[in-house]
């Protein structure tokens, strides 16, 4: 037992795996629609966008159980809300430090596809964090307001790769992999990349980045070309940077962009709603099994390696 538990707590601070979702241990449970603010039969759906963006679901300690993606969570609800045309406008609330390039544009997509199918206006109520993919998110919005103490920005894109070669060496392992084609073991961790190979990898971050720019041109149209130059080199801006660059509408609180909602929706006295569980029905084409559950390929698998990513480490 103290060995079983030894284990867990390596792998916890490794952060190769995440705790467990407890709710879900119980089983399966039906998406239900939380009434979080009172007001008239006109609703506002609050919509969460929090942690790092992803298109898989986190697994859990042991196999114990499994969360569900961001972008599951998110096209699960939005499948319900486009039936419910007492929803008037869509809030999203925002503290995340970005994630996966593909999971980003994804929500990103789906979110602008909900708008222009219901005609309803979008506000993104940016949190403690909303960096990198949150903020590439956030461009869907018509509207963003960020919390006064908040942080975002980080317009960029980044791959992480280690190289150990010298750790190898030092504890007798070599490194034998067999390889057909010249760049396969491109960005190996096992030893040191050549310039041809980091040209290689650095073009397609460089395409990656300027369609993040371009999601922000897109989403701010207002943000002169020099202002967007200086501002997509990956750096961070506070409330009021970002409000005087023009990356936000205005500073203000989640209930500062709830009435606000209300206001371009024409229905002042909306209630605020939220759906509890979206996704854990399979209700959406990105909804995955969970690593524990048969048929579930590859669950045994060692995690894919290099990912790009619209992500503000720091912020994780």
């Amino acid at each position: 037992m103290k060995l079983l538990t030894t284990v867990a707590a390596a792998l916890l601070l490794s952060g190769c795996v995440f705790a467990p979702n407890i709710g879900l241990l119980n089983g399966p449970q039906r998406s239900a629609e939380q009434v979080v603010e009172k007001g008239n039969s006109d609703k506002i759906l609050l919509l969460d966008v929090q942690g790092v963006i992803s298109s898989v679901p986190p697994s859990s300690l042991l196999g114990l159980g499994s969360g569900i993606s961001t972008l599951t969570a998110i096209d699960s609800a939005l499948k319900r809300a486009v039936d419910d045309e007492k929803i008037k406008a869509l809030v999203l609330h925002i503290n995340s430090p970005g994630g996966g390039v593909t999971a980003s544009d994804d929500v990103y997509a789906r979110i602008r596809q909900f708008a222009d199918t219901q005609k309803i206006p979008v506000i993104a109520s940016l949190a403690d964090v909303a960096a990198s993919g949150g903020y590439y998110v956030a461009c869907a919005a018509d509207e963003v307001v960020m919390h006064p103490t908040g942080i975002t920005g980080s317009i960029g894109v980044i791959l992480a790769k280690y190289e150990v070669s010298g750790l190898m060496e030092k504890v007798g392992v070599r490194d034998e992999t067999v390889h057909a084609g010249r760049l396969k073991t491109l960005l190996t961790p096992t030893r040191p990349s050549t310039a041809e190979e980091n040209e290689i990898v650095q073009t397609l971050l460089d395409s990656m980045h300027q369609r993040f720019i371009s999601v922000v041109r897109s989403g701010r149209p207002a943000l002169q070309q020099t202002d967007l130059t200086n501002v997509a080199d990956g750096r961070i801006f506070n409330a009021n940077q970002a409000l005087e660059l023009g990356l936000i509408d205005r500073i203000g609180r989640l209930s500062d962009a709830i009435e606000l909602a209300r206001e371009l929706s024409g229905s002042p006295d909306a209630r605020v709603v939220r759906y509890n569980n979206a996704g854990i029905k399979g209700d959406s084409i990105y909804a995955r099994l969970p690593a524990n559950q048969p048929g579930a390929v590859g669950a045994l698998l060692p995690p894919t390696g290099s990912q790009a990513m619209y992500i503000w480490p720091a912020g994780m």
